[in-house]
């Protein structure tokens, strides 16, 4: 539902190059210094009281004539560091259904700052930092006593950095080699535990994620993306904390066509994995009874599988035409698999827009 209504809310504002289309709403101006380019992005979220409010701000410092400079703002900093070859939309990053470096995804919702230097057309780096302090006291959906739960928990914290290396061989084909350092506090792969005790100082993640592009020519053009990350708890003295590592992968294949209808209109499909523990285990220390002759308590340690019941697939399908001069008309469905790793659950989201510019 969430997905959906964002898609009613935003528009496609932005074609550029052919490469894809973004709901951001920017303009940019040349300081003689430097360029300047600034970007808001509606972002819905669904609280108590009402849905929305929240906006992704990215204000964008080129420096020279290439590409090198100075990003920062405050929003989603994993599409700030991961966004372009395809992957424009907030979309693309939605809490929990993402493939594309979801482990940067859950640092984002807060400050972030990224820069860029291009060492030559066809190679440059890039290195960033994004963190969160997200509070739960506005979830939607809640009863009261789930409520009463939640405002026990601590506000959720991390922090990632980001570390790339950006590729394009040639003027149809580029490829970015990131890599994403985690740093949650209290929490695991964004879950959090009532006792602080349980998960202890949280957990740390380091992931790599390959994101490619390449034109194809006739206005089609592959996007993909894959991601793998290791797990492990940074508190040994935690009575839940992982055995070992954990093993996540992710991924998103798309193929999108420019000019399907009309010579700018465009078309997007869709298949992406979310997050998805692979392997792994968790023990959990806790008081029981050891002699059930004398009565005598100590601490029991289990262990237990932390692999998903069952893995998580999204298959969506996205369309985007200008109509009446400054108009634009969107197309939307998406069906959901596993859901959140809970086996044989299915969604079906549909949806249109249509709006203009005044």
């Amino acid at each position: 539902f969430e997905f959906l209504q964002s898609f009613a809310t935003q528009g496609y504002e932005d074609w550029w190059d052919g490469a894809g289309y973004s709901d951001a709403r920017s303009f940019a101006y040349d300081t003689g210094a430097f360029d300047v380019t600034m970007s808001a992005t509606p972002m819905l979220r669904l609280t108590e009281q009402s849905a929305g409010g929240q906006v992704h701000n990215e204000v964008k410092l080129g420096i020279g004539p290439g590409a090198s400079g100075l990003t920062f703002g405050y929003g989603l900093g994993v599409m700030a560091m991961n966004g372009g070859m395809g992957f424009d939309h907030t979309s693309d990053y939605a809490e929990g259904q993402s493939g594309i470096d979801p482990v940067m995804g859950f640092a984002s919702d807060g400050p972030f700052i990224a820069g860029l230097y291009e060492m030559d057309p066809f190679f440059a780096l890039s290195a960033g930092v994004t963190s969160t302090d997200y509070e739960h006291d506005s979830e939607f959906g809640l009863t009261a006593s789930q409520r009463a739960e939640y405002d026990q928990l601590e506000n959720y914290k991390a922090t990632a950095v980001s570390l790339a290396l950006h590729m394009r061989p040639s003027d149809k084909v580029q490829f970015r080699l990131g890599y994403t350092g985690l740093a949650e506090k209290s929490a695991v792969l964004g879950v959090q535990a009532l006792d602080e005790q349980m998960i202890g100082d949280g957990a740390r993640t380091d992931a790599m994620t390959l994101t490619g592009r390449a034109d194809l020519g006739s206005g089609f053009a592959i996007s993909a993306s894959a991601t793998a990350a290791a797990t492990g708890s940074s508190d040994g003295s935690a009575m839940l904390k992982t055995d070992g590592q954990l093993f996540s992968t992710a991924f998103v294949g798309a193929i999108d066509k420019t000019g399907l209808l009309g010579s700018r209109d465009f078309i997007r499909l869709a298949l992406e994995q979310p997050l998805h523990i692979e392997s792994g285990r968790f023990t959990l220390d806790q008081v029981a009874i050891t002699d059930r002759t004398t009565g005598e308590t100590g601490i029991q340690r289990t262990d237990f599988s932390a692999a998903g019941n069952a893995r998580p697939m999204n298959v969506e399908m996205r369309y985007a035409a200008p109509v009446f001069g400054t108009g634009t008309l969107g197309l939307f469905g998406q069906m959901q698999l596993n859901s959140y790793g809970q086996a044989g659950t299915e969604s079906v989201s549909l949806g249109a827009s249509i709006g203009t510019r005044f």
